[in-house]
């Protein structure tokens, strides 16, 4: 499992920029929540408990300083990497009297955060045990919990019945009922518990998140509402369950005569399941069952004989098998002689040979 990233920063440009610069997949990061002022981000910060933060030293109504002090007083575990045009030695001697990763200057540069980045996760990695619980302190006893839950209900069903008008309608109606309107903390607490419900429906279809859901969540603020928080909800629930249905039509109707000739014409370049299986919009699970019913054997197993096929054919042709792994996809020759020994039982060198005594008068 990977750790959850927050970016708290009141310039859009910054948190554009420090999105754009993260190598977070590569390190095994996810940015989880953003906020655009310090009050929200602290709020954010004590909903999600992330393992990495990333914020601003001056912000609207709360400091970075002072921020990470209130996160400090009750969490020694999170990661905070600042982030400020300000050269200023005495921000920085407060940052890291603070047990802060480090301190970064504007215009960041990708090598610098992803540095820092790496920092916070090998950190991370030394002192792990295990994910933070979300807190939800305050949620269950708004005052319109009671309706709330069964609205909720609806929606979970709604979802598994794929049914994105009815679940509009029901947000909608969540709107409506939320009186007195939540505080910022119920507010951000309401988001995740529904962005929530609706990520977990789409990873029991059977989906990656972000290959039904794109686009970045919201942006908390001072001035953000119950009506900002359900317009951009319902705009997630439209869009997932939208691409679902979407999904589930192309899987019916999927080809797997399509799909070999795309192996075929492809697997000189060592194609993968999942590279296939994001070009047919289907999820590599079910590539990986419908192709071994229709042929009987596994799509990777049959582009691995695509591949030694072409590679007996080029030695027929006098290619030096030495030459041949990079013409095949192969990383290197040993991995290229490795797979071709177990798919032959001889080495290329051994079948040249061969071919060559078959071939003399």
């Amino acid at each position: 499992m990977g750790y959850q990233v927050v970016i708290i920063d009141d310039e859009p440009w910054t948190r554009e920029v420090l999105r754009s610069l993260g190598a977070w997949e590569r390190l095994g990061l996810k940015v989880v929540g953003e906020a655009s002022d310090g009050e929200s981000g602290l709020l954010l910060v004590r909903q999600l408990r992330p393992d990495i933060v990333l914020t601003d030293i001056k912000m609207p109504l709360m400091g970075g300083i002072e921020l990470v002090e209130a996160v400090r007083r009750t969490d020694e575990r999170t990661r905070v990497i600042m982030v400020s045009g300000y050269d200023d030695f005495a921000y920085v001697r407060s940052a890291m009297r603070m047990d802060v990763t480090d301190y970064l200057l504007k215009p960041v540069k990708a090598a610098e955060l992803n540095a820092q980045l790496q920092k916070c996760v090998d950190q991370l990695n030394r002192t792990r045990q295990g994910p933070a619980a979300q807190d939800v302190s305050g949620f269950m006893d708004a005052p319109w919990m009671k309706g709330y839950m069964p609205l909720r209900a609806s929606l979970q069903a709604q979802l598994t019945a794929g049914d994105a008008t009815a679940a509009a309608a029901t947000l909608s109606r969540i709107e409506g009922m939320a009186e007195p309107p939540p505080a910022r903390a119920l507010l951000i607490a309401l988001y995740y518990d529904l962005v929530g419900m609706l990520e977990r429906h789409v990873v029991a279809a059977g989906y990656l998140i972000g290959d039904v859901l794109a686009g970045g969540g919201i942006v908390f603020s001072g001035e953000t509402t119950l009506a900002d928080v359900l317009a951009h909800v319902r705009a997630q629930y439209a869009q997932a369950l939208g691409n679902l249905q979407t999904r589930i039509r192309e899987q019916r109707s999927l080809n797997i005569r399509q799909v070999e000739q795309y192996a075929q014409a492809h697997a000189a370049q060592g194609i993968t399941l999942e590279q296939t299986a994001r070009q047919f919009f289907i999820t590599p699970a079910y590539l990986s069952k419908a192709f071994k019913t229709h042929a009987g054997v596994g799509f990777s197993e049959y582009v691995m004989g695509l591949r030694m096929q072409r590679a007996k054919e080029l030695l027929e042709t006098g290619a030096a098998p030495k030459e041949l792994h990079a013409a095949l996809g192969f990383s290197d020759q040993a991995n290229f002689y490795k797979a071709f020994k177990r798919h032959f039982g001889i080495t290329p060198g051994e079948m040249q040979k061969m071919m060559n005594a078959i071939s003399k008068p």
